[in-house]
């Protein structure tokens, strides 16, 4: 059987792992807030052995392995060799959202190349992710609409066009997933968040962010201050664009028997599409440079928007699943300590959950709030513009070597963390660094 690696989505991404260089030695409060990610966690600091885990949940799931034992903040991982043991690191912070097990148990298998689909006797592999595609047909339908929406002059045609571009956009659109099964809860948590991105840009869902706006808002605003300064009222705007989530700013520390996510960022990057003759969406490599202000700006305020909409720090923790079973997978150390990860690669059970494989495409259109008066009536000014998105959590490992010197705080923490543990069979254990 030929296998073949395979990425839905071709995007140059790399995730780099520095070595950390420090001279002192002594694991304190303040080293762990320097090196354990980055400074930018909060809370106490809990261990988690996925041995003892495998070892219990071999007779019963508790709710407490579910919930991830409380912890809302990955960090990383420590390398037990005494007792051949992977231990999580994490965060306990009441005010963040939940972290689910299962999600680290897909990204595991995404990594370890365990989920693909079969063509022609060879294995196809890709990242996580998702899109939610509209039918082609229908981005015809809506184009021809468009087009009679701007070549109309009478408001109560205008308005029949509308209602006929509404019917036509909120048919069904196909649901897919990449990488992983489909009816899971990290495929359902990728699918909300591109399917709230899409209210978020057509101005159907208002967040209260200052300084950010929908793509509709930025498109009209921009289209009034240039009948304003200009005095010309016949401007197409029909516009389609493709947004998708994808990692940006990733930095993990790597130390012989300890790896932490320093960094970790969720962009959202956008592209042009157009309608061929064959009747097929293909993106056009090119930008529409409001769209691309739309993302930046979600991007420079994802934090802002996740606080309004928790989907989004769910959507975050699967990207640092991701980077963290990534990590583990091209972590020769891991290797070498004889760590068996096998329960969690083929045995623990994922629960199923209900994800929908077809959404109803939203729209929303508004009307441009200035009339003119003509020998024929008022001139109402709408404007408008599908469009459809996807999440891609593509990570690839490259390592830079930042220096030679040794890492004693890093090791410090590391045997902190692990004389900490009361005894092999615990499950997981706060550390407290003094």
């Amino acid at each position: 059987m030929k296998f073949k690696l395979f990425y839905n989505i071709i995007l140059a991404f790399t995730l780099f792992i520095f070595v950390m260089v420090h001279l002192s030695c002594g694991a304190k409060e303040q080293d762990l807030q320097e090196l354990l990610y980055g400074g930018n966690f909060e809370g106490k600091l809990r261990a988690i052995s996925l041995q003892s885990v495998a070892d219990n949940c071999k007779k019963n799931i508790s709710s407490d392995v579910s919930r991830f034992f409380n912890v809302t903040q990955i960090i990383g991982y420590v390398i037990d060799n005494e007792r051949n043991d992977l231990v999580l690191i994490g965060a306990v912070n009441q005010s963040r959202p939940k972290i689910y097990f299962e999600d680290f148990i897909v990204a595991l298998r995404n990594a370890w190349h365990l989920y693909y689909t079969l063509e022609d006797s060879i294995r196809y592999y890709s990242s996580p992710g998702c899109s939610i595609d509209p039918d082609p047909k229908v981005i015809s339908k809506l184009q021809e609409i468009g087009n009679d929406i701007y070549s109309s002059r009478q408001p109560e045609i205008i308005q029949t066009y509308i209602q006929q571009w509404k019917s036509i956009c909120g048919q069904l659109q196909q649901v897919r997933v990449f990488g992983i099964p489909f009816e899971t809860r990290f495929a359902k948590v990728m699918i909300d968040a591109d399917y709230m991105m899409k209210s978020i840009a057509d101005g159907s869902l208002f967040l209260e962010i200052d300084g950010f706006w929908s793509l509709t808002d930025m498109r009209v605003n921009l289209t009034r201050e240039y009948i304003k300064s200009t005095g010309d009222k016949s401007l197409p705007t029909q516009s389609m664009n493709r947004f998708w989530f994808y990692p940006g700013d990733i930095n993990v520390g790597y130390t012989d028997g300890i790896v932490t996510i320093n960094k970790t960022r969720v962009t959202l990057l956008t592209e042009q599409e157009y309608l061929t003759n064959e009747g097929q969406i293909q993106g056009t490599g090119n930008v529409d440079s409001l769209a691309k202000l739309f993302a930046s700006k979600f991007s420079d305020r994802y934090d802002d928007i996740a606080k309004q909409k928790p989907i989004y720090s769910d959507l975050e923790n699967l990207f640092k699943f991701v980077v963290l079973a990534t990590a583990a997978y091209s972590d020769q150390a891991i290797k070498n300590a004889g760590i068996n990860l096998d329960y969690f690669l083929y045995d623990y059970p994922v629960r199923p959950a209900f994800v929908n494989h077809n959404l109803p495409g939203k729209s929303n259109v508004k009307q441009l709030s200035q009339t003119d008066e003509t020998p024929n009536g008022k001139i109402g000014y709408y404007y408008w513009f599908p469009t459809c998105g996807g999440v891609n959590i593509d990570v690839k490992i490259k390592r830079a070597i930042t220096g030679l010197d040794n890492t004693k705080k890093m090791n410090a923490i590391r045997e902190t963390i692990l004389e900490s543990r009361p005894h092999s069979a615990v499950m997981y254990w706060d550390v407290s660094i003094k």
